[in-house]
C-alpha cells in the first residue's frame, strides 16, 4: 500500500489488482488446457505411426488422466471427458 492508503504500489486499487490477478490465472489455466490438447493430438499421431511406442502410450495415459481429473475441473469450466472424447474422435 502506498502512503495514501488508497492504492497498491502498482497504482491499481486493491479490487482492480484482484481482477488483474484473476485474469492472469485464467489466461494461464486456459494456456495449460490448450497445451494439453496440442500434446494429446501430437501423442495420438505418434501412436498411429508407432503403436508400440511406450513413451507415447504413457504420455497419452497421463494426458487422459489430466482431462478427467479434479485439477482439470478446478482450472477449467470445460467438460474434460467430453473434450477428451472429441480429441479422440478428431485424432482417430
Amino acid at each position: 500500500m502506498n502512503t495514501t492508503g488508497n492504492t497498491e504500489a502498482s497504482g491499481c486499487p486493491p479490487q482492480g489488482r484482484e481482477l488483474l490477478d484473476q485474469a492472469g490465472w485464467g489466461a494461464l489455466a486456459q494456456a495449460v488446457v490448450y497445451q494439453a490438447c496440442d500434446d494429446y493430438r501430437r501423442v495420438r499421431r505418434r501412436l498411429r505411426a508407432c503403436p508400440d511406442d511406450r513413451r507415447a502410450c504413457a504420455a497419452a495415459r497421463s494426458l487422459e488422466r489430466f482431462f478427467t481429473s479434479r485439477w482439470f475441473t478446478t482450472i477449467s469450466d470445460l467438460d474434460g471427458q467430453a473434450l477428451l472424447r472429441k480429441l479422440k474422435e478428431e485424432t482417430a
